[in-house]
């Protein structure tokens, strides 16, 4: 409804270099797993995390930019599908069918490793995403607003009338954001 807001809104984040720390609390809502109310358990229950809607929008621009200027300078290999341009899941299966065609062509067998990291973005090293991103040279109000999307995040979960907030802790062995000057 209104565009012109939420340009004002981004582009003030990209000059003040911040990821506003409103859009980094993710409420957690528990979903139990099976039908079965009678006595909760921590491992029936799947927890999902609700983050705000424009850190949403925000987060998908700067992914947009990032990607883009890594593109450009080719950082990526040719083989990835994930975040390129013009490549999708199905590109991934013709590309995966091709593999699998030349296999039996030559009588080879094809083998597939699926890989599925629990809690990928909790688990990512913070310091390491951060000096990949300074290694690729791309602009500072850009680093800065991902070193900030890195700090500072939180987790509120709320039960019946009482909420509790926890702040997520990294690894400070290579916090960059502190030694680069912007």
């Amino acid at each position: 409804m209104y565009p012109d807001l939420f340009l004002t809104v981004f582009n003030s984040c990209l000059r003040l270099k911040t990821f506003p720390r409103c859009w980094k609390n993710a409420k957690i809502i528990l979903i139990p797993k099976v039908n079965d109310v009678r006595v909760p358990k921590l491992d029936n229950l799947r927890c999902i995390s609700l983050l705000s809607t424009l850190g949403k929008c925000f987060e998908r621009l700067i992914i947009n930019r990032v990607a883009w200027r890594l593109y450009k300078d080719n950082y990526f290999n040719k083989n990835q599908f994930v975040f390129m341009p013009h490549k999708c899941t199905e590109d991934a299966l013709v590309k995966l069918n091709e593999i699998v065609l030349k296999g039996k062509k030559r009588n080879l067998h094809t083998v597939l490793v699926f890989l599925d990291i629990k809690s990928a973005f909790d688990n990512a090293w913070w310091p390491g995403i951060l000096s990949l991103l300074k290694r690729s040279s791309i602009p500072g109000n850009l680093f800065a607003v991902i070193s900030s999307f890195l700090k500072d995040r939180s987790v509120t979960l709320s039960l019946g009338h009482s909420s509790k907030e926890k702040f997520l802790k990294r690894d400070p062995f290579l916090d960059l954001s502190s030694r680069t000057s912007l």
